[in-house]
């Protein structure tokens, strides 16, 4: 708050650590590191804070992830420094802060079978959470809406509702 001798003023001020984008994307073993292909984009969620993306895992394969805003594919000259990373390569930490630069990229292990995943960030608080899917989801019975389909994480949190279609 600020007084002069005829002016009041109030002002709010947000500090956001990222910056908003209009669009970001997986980046990495998913796609062979290509600076060009944007197979993988993330989707705006309800709150229009949170990006999600779900995507698959081969079974008896290592994949490492970093996030690609949308300004990386439109500066090809500076594309790996504006990447969205994490501080140690080869994390497998399930959720954390996020930092702009080549740093490290994020690590899903390997297993015996095709996993899925759901990855969610959040641009102005530069961090991700990533859940396992269960990819069979639970099916449920609305007498007055028809069918959902609900896709949770192995952990329980609902990801997504989907009106079956006929």
């Amino acid at each position: 708050r600020c007084q002069g001798e005829n002016t009041v003023a109030t002002y709010n001020v947000t500090i956001a650590e990222g910056t908003q984008e209009n669009n970001y994307y997986l980046i990495g073993d998913i796609n062979n590191w290509s600076t060009t292909d944007k197979s993988y984009p993330f989707v705006l969620t309800e709150d229009s804070v949170t990006w999600r993306i779900m995507f698959s895992v081969p079974k008896q394969r290592d994949m490492f992830l970093k996030v690609a805003p949308a300004s990386a594919y439109d500066n090809q000259e500076s594309f790996w420094s504006r990447l969205w990373c994490v501080e140690n390569n080869g994390s497998t930490e399930s959720k954390g802060k996020l930092v702009v630069g080549d740093k490290g990229a994020i690590k899903i292990t390997g297993s015996n079978e095709d996993r899925q995943y759901v990855m969610r960030i959040v641009p102005s608080q530069m961090t991700y959470e990533m859940e396992e899917v269960d990819p069979t989801g639970i099916q449920s019975m609305d007498m007055y809406h028809g069918s959902v389909a609900t896709i949770y994480a192995l952990s329980g949190t609902k990801i997504k509702e989907v009106k079956a279609s006929e």
